[in-house]
């Protein structure tokens, strides 16, 4: 919801989702919301309180198939935080969202996948509006500015993953 109404982007969860799943999100440079375990990402730089939920957010931002790690933005990592790498296996077997009948971080493995809301493909010239999986054709500039929407706020996208959207 906050993502939805306080960006450019919307957001949808997505269950059990793969290294492949995340690395073809990023390369669509669409950024990943990941929800974790905290303690068992074994980053010494984030300070858990022991008696604490152990839930963990961070942005996934790249990838590195050389070294098998995740690029991230790690909002509790005091000391790397922005660029911080996770090996694939550690990042995976960490996912996990917040279980709030025991309150810990131990439900099902959870990410958010972000889309823009405004898109335009690199071989077209027509932006669209996206939202609920379908796709809006906006034909004249006057509509961007109806809204309020930015043309800055349009993002680039490949015309296969648009086509996803009806």
């Amino acid at each position: 919801y906050i993502i939805t109404k306080q960006t450019h982007f919307r957001a949808w969860v997505a269950e059990n989702p793969t290294v492949d799943d995340l690395k073809k999100e990023l390369q669509q440079k669409r950024p990943v919301i990941t929800l974790h375990h905290g303690f068992s990402l074994q980053n010494k730089n984030i300070p858990f309180l022991a008696t604490g939920s152990s839930f963990h957010v961070m942005v996934i931002t790249g990838y590195d198939d050389t070294t098998q790690e995740f690029i991230t933005n790690d909002p509790g990592d005091r000391v790397v935080g922005k660029g911080h790498r996770y090996g694939y296996d550690l990042f995976m077997k960490t996912l996990h969202d917040f279980d709030f009948n025991i309150r810990q971080a131990s439900g099902p493995s959870r990410v958010l996948f972000t889309y823009p809301k405004l898109v335009q493909t690199t071989a077209g010239t027509t932006i669209y509006y996206l939202q609920d999986n379908y796709r809006y054709p906006i034909y004249h500039t006057e509509t961007l500015k109806k809204y309020g929407w930015k043309k800055e706020a349009v993002v680039l996208a490949d015309s296969r993953w648009l086509a996803r959207f009806a």
